[in-house]
């Protein structure tokens, strides 16, 4: 099938106040108005340098609704100290961070009609471009000291600088608990990443279940892996969903449990109460 050349036009967002939010994004992100109607529905165009928003004035929109759909910009390191102190002057509500993320930070926060915002650096482009370099390994020659000619070498694993690993840790952790993974392959030095926030999945797309569970690849643990995360879901389940206990027993023997267990929480209509239950008990 030919794959059709597509680029981002532009993000449409529900807002409650067009005017607010056209003055809103000015004020936050330098963005002009490119265009706007007054008709019912009330829209506007506003960006800046190839990034356009569509702002839809929906006053009955329910922004109080849970979700973790964000919409996502990038600047440059010098700039985000700037972009905390324009978020704290402007009063936002603040949901994460600042903290880090990936190698850089990022922070979450509300624009005036409840729409989650996140600003971030490096970007995700960058990111992903840095890559994982593996340390050269020397090539087995005849006669190599410490191996007979003929000999069948030992396996070498290409090393893996620390802040590779401290990255992937970063970024296992810059969210809840299985909502993003990393993976270290022991044979190749790379690290593939999932996703389930930003619809990513280099994991399932690379490697398949039964080389998962091989000793070449080799999950980083979230915080929680070493603390309390899986006893926050037992104690959850025995207490709403007792009769899924072995169920949820047998999704957390793998990696991707929780990606799994979203869709049994889903499937049950407990997902929200699980998150209710997941902040008390982490306050």
């Amino acid at each position: 099938m030919q794959i059709i050349e597509t680029k981002i036009d532009h993000v449409g967002l529900n807002v409650r106040d067009l005017d607010q939010s056209i003055a809103f994004y000015a004020e936050l992100l330098g963005f002009t108005l490119i265009r706007r109607w007054d008709d019912e529905p009330r829209q506007a165009f506003v960006g800046r340098q190839g990034t356009v928003l569509g702002l839809i004035e929906a006053p009955g929109f329910d922004f109080g609704a849970y979700t973790m759909a964000h919409l996502a910009f990038a600047c440059d390191e010098g700039a985000f100290p700037s972009v905390l102190e324009r978020v704290k002057e402007l009063g936002l509500e603040v949901v994460s961070g600042p903290k880090a993320q990936r190698g850089g930070e990022t922070v979450l926060f509300r624009d005036p009609s409840g729409n989650l915002l996140e600003v971030c650096y490096p970007s995700l482009q960058e990111w992903s471009a840095r890559g994982v370099q593996a340390a050269p390994v020397d090539d087995v020659r005849e006669g190599h000291v410490g191996h007979s000619v003929g000999a069948e070498a030992p396996v070498e694993h290409p090393a893996l600088k620390f802040e590779d690993i401290e990255m992937a840790y970063e970024f296992v952790n810059s969210s809840p608990y299985g909502e993003h993974e990393a993976i270290v392959r022991r044979s190749t030095g790379e690290i593939l990443w999932r996703s389930l926030m930003a619809d990513m999945d280099e994991i399932s797309d690379e490697i398949s279940d039964e080389a998962l569970e091989s000793e070449d690849c080799v999950g980083i643990p979230h915080k929680n892996d070493l603390d309390m995360g899986k006893r926050l879901v037992f104690d959850f389940v025995s207490a709403s969903l007792p009769d899924d206990y072995d169920c949820v027993r047998q999704i957390f023997g793998r990696r991707g449990a929780y990606a799994r267990f979203k869709d049994l929480l889903e499937h049950r209509e407990m997902l929200e109460s699980w998150y209710e239950f997941e902040s008390r008990e982490n306050e």
